[in-house]
């Protein structure tokens, strides 16, 4: 049971954060980007992708004082066909939030240390397991059981 909350841990905790970004600032080029939207842009994209739209997330392609262009990260993610163009011109006036994608140093470094802990502590286990089986061996048959997942106290 530890195993799989130390799993679930090491899932959830991710290596990517989003900042957020002045509005005024236009981000540089090639920039992983989440925009949420003021009500009027929502509308707009609502209407372009035939459902709800709240945020996108995409790669800026260039921005200048009034737009941002965005290549959106999914296509297909947003309804439309995977042979369409990709590329999401927004107003400023329909942003209201922008958070530039950033590599967080601590959670990848615990994501790294948790997944080599367990990859270890399943190594070893199936060592001893091994080693155990091998000493406890009478001689009287060819099988040897190796768990295949251990929790150790």
């Amino acid at each position: 049971m530890r195993s799989f909350l130390l799993l679930v841990v090491l899932v959830l905790s991710g290596c990517a954060v989003y900042i957020p970004r002045p509005l005024d600032v236009p981000p540089p080029q090639d920039t992983e980007v989440r925009a949420q939207l003021t009500t009027p842009g929502a509308v707009r994209l609502t209407g372009l992708f035939g459902h709800p739209v709240q945020e996108v997330e995409g790669r800026i392609l260039d921005s200048t004082a009034d737009s941002v262009h965005l290549a959106l990260r999914s296509a297909e993610e947003y309804g439309l066909p995977w042979n369409q163009e990709q590329r999401l011109t927004l107003a400023r006036s329909e942003l209201l939030v922008l958070e530039e994608k950033r590599i967080d140093k601590t959670r990848t470094a615990l994501l790294v240390a948790g997944t080599g802990t367990v990859v270890g502590i399943t190594i070893a286990g199936l060592f001893r397991a091994a080693t155990r089986s091998r000493e406890e061996d009478d001689g009287g048959g060819d099988l040897t059981i190796v768990p295949l997942f251990s929790i150790i106290y």
